[in-house]
């Protein structure tokens, strides 16, 4: 799934899942958890949509600046009222914190690789390289000592990453003779899906004692702030927009910040795997939406790309924990 509407808390791999009697029954599933998975899934994808939409009628830094600031500006009505209703923890107040910069930093890759993938390259090849997070976030938990990684799984995200190659591939031979222009936004938007993988590998690890609620405004606000200097910075002419534009990115962060929340609630409700199974439509609902509203019709090798990667994905779901990935020293 693609995530400029990543806020850190995404879908738990087999290393990180809970295994405990406690936990599982703690996210025993529910209808109201299921209909917010449908909800998140549907909201993120129209968020996608719009910012495809907006294509280059609005550049990179404005449509990111604009989707965080929007974001900020609907968290903040929520977020006065939880501390009305003092449901905000005292020691979440403090911004101050490096679990908030880290993700903020990780937060711009992900917002920027998104936005140059949906502005370069087919809405459904976006969504195959970033449903490859899981597969980046097993491996880079290996990398940072987290996780000792078993060969079978090693193997099986080594194809997922080939089959994001094959399927930019495809999309390379459907254009005929296409530029470098291409296979740089397609390592733009993997880079992308690597700080999103990496966002929630430092969430797992060192936001354990932080609420979710903190984790999603404090980053929201810090994103926002940094990428509003960075328009300061760029001169009036990078920030000059219509009515029309900043209405459709006033669009972008709303269904964002929906995003945002419905999935951290979600994942409150039911267990990861309930949600994985739910994000498998993502591929096919990116192809259907990118085949009917941009006329983007899939080439051959790319439709096979994506099916590799969706198959590593699923496999990797369905690996035994056991087998998977077992505790390291570190």
């Amino acid at each position: 799934m693609a995530r400029a509407r990543h806020d850190g808390a995404m879908l738990s791999t087999p290393a990180f899942s809970p295994s405990s009697p406690a936990a599982a029954a703690r996210l025993a599933p529910g209808a109201a958890g299921r209909a917010m998975l449908w909800a998140a899934l549907l909201t993120g994808l129209a968020m996608d949509i719009v910012v495809k939409l907006l294509g280059d009628s609005v550049g990179t830094a404005a449509t990111v600046a604009g989707r965080w600031t929007f974001g900020l500006l609907f968290l903040l009505p929520l977020v006065a009222w939880l501390a009305w209703r003092r449901r905000w923890p005292a020691g979440d107040a403090s911004p101050w914190r490096r679990i908030h910069a880290g993700r903020a930093l990780l937060n711009l890759g992900v917002a920027y690789g998104l936005v140059v993938g949906l502005q370069a390259l087919p809405l459904a090849l976006v969504m195959t390289i970033f449903f490859a997070e899981p597969l980046l976030m097993v491996m880079l938990a290996a990398l940072l000592g987290r996780q000792r990684l078993a060969r079978g799984p090693a193997v099986v995200c080594a194809l997922g990453l080939l089959g994001v190659v094959v399927a930019t591939w495809g999309d390379w031979l459907r254009l005929g003779a296409a530029g470098p222009d291409l296979w740089i936004a397609a390592l733009v938007a993997l880079g992308g899906a690597l700080c999103g993988a990496l966002q929630t590998v430092v969430t797992q690890v060192h936001g354990r004692g932080v609420s979710s609620a903190s984790l999603v405004f404090w980053t929201t606000a810090a994103t926002a702030l940094a990428t509003l200097a960075a328009l300061g910075m760029a001169g009036p002419s990078a920030w000059s927009l219509g009515a029309r534009e900043l209405a459709w990115l006033a669009l972008v962060g709303a269904l964002g910040t929906a995003f945002s929340l419905l999935w951290v609630a979600a994942l409150k409700r039911v267990p990861a795997r309930v949600a994985a199974h739910v994000l498998y439509l993502t591929l096919p609902l990116g192809a259907l939406a990118g085949w009917l509203g941009f006329g983007e019709v899939p080439h051959a090798v790319s439709v096979i790309g994506s099916l590799v990667v969706f198959v590593a994905v699923a496999a990797l779901e369905a690996w035994p924990r056991g087998r998977s990935a077992q505790p390291g020293t570190a």
